[in-house]
């Protein structure tokens, strides 16, 4: 889905800006972010992991979100900095701490300041106490988002809004939540997620009439993954795949498959959008010349989420790196 959201952007296209086709498409991927930190808080939660054990993982974090960086700036680019004494004061003190040497790494900040709080989330994990703690992060700004979309001037209470749990936490609680609970029970828990997602998708297709053309300021709005039509359509996502392994539950051969799958997604993320999107692009051109356009992308996202994983696992094997990805 990251790689959907990266490649499907209406900015990519500048001959089609209204194809309703791409951005129903881009809107589908949105969640992508919401779903990843459920996943990080279902995986990560109820752990009892010390400070000392958090402060370790964090800095590794960090150590790969500084690394990263530096290749993103000086190795990968088609026109990479020269490394010299400027340069790099610029990157450590000003590019590296505005997240600027590559914006898509935006997400090991979240994620190393995520596991300094560890310890004391996990002290939240009451499931009492989540039922209140997730509402209260998710709707009041899921909620402003959207009336912000009618209203661009409207304001809700700035002070009050700082107070509250941010909506990443809250949907890193989120992820624990939903994995130790079953909130729906029957045909429920696959009716109800599956129709709050579709009717999240077309509410916020809806925006882009309520935005009269100005794809800017649609794109803008909804590429915020607070906005509650996300959170909701994630949450959804991760109640459905939860409901689908319990009803169809995996060998555990099948189970290790995929779990040697999913330890290559990191190594995919650090390298899928300047490695392979930024280089492989072109061939939407090529590609459109035999199939038609949605095809076309689609096949394209299907060769960079391959080459990329398998990046990931390759890196595996390189000693140094794979105690980091």
């Amino acid at each position: 889905m990251v790689i959907m959201t990266h490649t499907s952007g209406w900015w990519l296209f500048p001959d089609m800006p209204s194809n309703l086709g791409l951005i129903t498409w881009f809107l589908i991927s949105k969640p992508a972010v919401p779903i990843f930190l459920m996943i990080s808080g279902a995986v990560l939660l109820g752990r009892g992991k010390s400070v000392k054990s958090s402060i370790k993982s964090a800095w590794r974090m960090a150590a790969v979100l500084i690394v990263a960086s530096f290749l993103y700036r000086f190795v990968f680019p088609a026109s990479p900095m020269e490394i010299n004494l400027t340069n790099l004061e610029l990157f450590f003190f000003v590019m590296l701490p505005g997240c600027l040497p590559f914006s898509p790494l935006w997400y090991l900040y979240l994620n190393t300041a995520i596991l300094l709080m560890l310890p004391a989330l996990d002290r939240l994990v009451d499931i009492k106490l989540l039922k209140y703690l997730v509402p209260l992060a998710l709707i009041p700004m899921g909620l402003y988002t959207i009336v912000r979309q009618f209203y661009p001037d409207f304001s809700f209470f700035e002070y009050f809004r700082t107070g509250l749990i941010p909506v990443t936490l809250g949907l890193f609680l989120s992820g624990y939540l939903f994995h130790k609970t079953q909130l729906l029970k029957g045909a429920k828990k696959i009716f109800l997620p599956a129709v709050v997602f579709v009717s999240a998708i077309i509410f916020q297709v809806f925006f882009m009439y309520q935005a009269n053309g100005d794809l800017t300021h649609f794109m803008y709005t909804n590429d915020n993954f607070s906005i509650l039509p996300n959170t909701s359509a994630a949450i959804c996502v991760f109640v459905l795949v939860k409901a689908f392994f319990e009803r169809f539950p995996v060998s555990e051969r099948t189970g290790l498959w995929i779990s040697r799958l999913g330890q290559c997604t990191f190594g995919a993320y650090l390298v899928h959008e300047s490695v392979f999107i930024a280089r492989l692009f072109f061939l939407i051109g090529p590609l459109t010349q035999i199939l038609p356009f949605p095809l076309a992308l689609f096949v394209l996202e299907l060769l960079i989420f391959a080459l990329s994983m398998l990046t990931g696992a390759l890196l595996k094997f390189i000693p140094l790196v794979k105690r980091y990805v």
